[in-house]
């Protein structure tokens, strides 16, 4: 899920990313690894990149990306 959302942030694909982030962002608390959570991060920062400001699903995304890792 990660490595799927990954390739479609570096081939522009937002949507793709999101529908994979989904799957992950829900998992329950007890499966949230260490090494996910970083991986999250790493996305997270280029969700906050200068080629997605203002774009309302980054934001979004960005949103569940710290909720996910306060839950963790």
């Amino acid at each position: 899920m990660i490595l799927f959302s990954s390739v479609a942030m570096r081939t522009g694909d937002l949507e793709g990313a999101a529908e994979e982030l989904t799957k992950l962002l829900t998992l329950d608390p007890a499966l949230r690894l260490t090494a996910v959570t970083c991986c999250l991060a790493d996305l997270d920062r280029r969700l906050n990149g200068s080629s997605l400001q203002g774009c309302a699903l980054a934001v979004q995304l960005r949103r569940q990306i710290r909720d996910f890792k306060a839950d963790a």
